[in-house]
């Protein structure tokens, strides 16, 4: 899913964006409180983002 997401523009993620995604979920779908079950329809993923210089909202 996240493949045929963002693999055209604007995003133009390639393989190892793709790679790198897999092998997080991987192992954070493991993590207690990260349940899945039944079919798959969509998904929503955000990882932490590091502040921004300035000490605003990171973008």
């Amino acid at each position: 899913m996240h493949e045929s997401a963002f693999t055209e523009a604007p995003c133009n993620e390639g393989p190892g964006d793709l790679a790198l995604i897999l092998e997080t979920y991987q192992r954070e779908h493991k993590t207690p409180g990260f349940p899945a079950s039944g079919e798959l329809a969509g998904f929503a993923y955000g990882l932490p983002l590091a502040p921004s210089p300035d000490g605003g909202a990171a973008s």
